[in-house]
């Protein structure tokens, strides 16, 4: 098997002078959620990160790669199809072509390729698929038992994050 990347990033879970709980991202200081409770803050920590990348992709600046969760931080795993159109995003980045060359080696033009990569369009898992085959990558979702204890204080492993829709 080639390599794996797991699409986890690390935050940090803290108080705020007023008592609030703040989920803070090292890897995009922009994706901060500010909540009442812990969970509210955990729940809300998904769609900060997917937004921040959104903002990055947009931008056409890099994403960061995911990389080891430090002791102590929270996990939060990007879902299955945002996972999907950001490996294709950073496959498109890598290239070192333009996004219409790019766009065009996939028989597709720039707006379908930015439509399929757009973190807030419905886009089929199908056609996520076909386009990763189509640069030789191929989507896995693992799944993992996390341990119904406190989702901070874990025993050292990280708890992966996907609030229920």
């Amino acid at each position: 098997m080639g390599v794996v990347v797991r699409m986890v990033y690390p935050a940090s879970v803290d108080f705020t002078d007023d008592g609030q709980v703040a989920v803070r991202f090292p890897d995009f200081p922009s994706a901060e959620v500010v909540a009442p409770d812990e969970m509210e803050a955990i729940a809300l920590a998904e769609d900060a990160l997917i937004a921040a990348i959104d903002g990055l992709m947009w931008a056409e600046d890099p994403i960061p790669s995911p990389g080891p969760v430090p002791h102590g931080l929270l996990a939060v795993a990007l879902p299955v199809e945002a996972a999907a159109k950001v490996a294709i995003y950073q496959t498109a980045a890598e290239s070192g072509k333009s996004v219409p060359a790019f766009a065009d080696s996939l028989g597709m033009s720039r707006e379908s390729l930015r439509h399929l990569t757009d973190m807030t369009a419905s886009v089929s898992m199908a056609d996520l698929e076909t386009t990763l085959a189509l640069v030789g990558k191929r989507l896995i979702a693992d799944i993992d038992i996390a341990d119904s204890g406190d989702l901070m204080h874990g025993d050292g492993d990280p708890i992966i994050v996907r609030p229920f829709d």
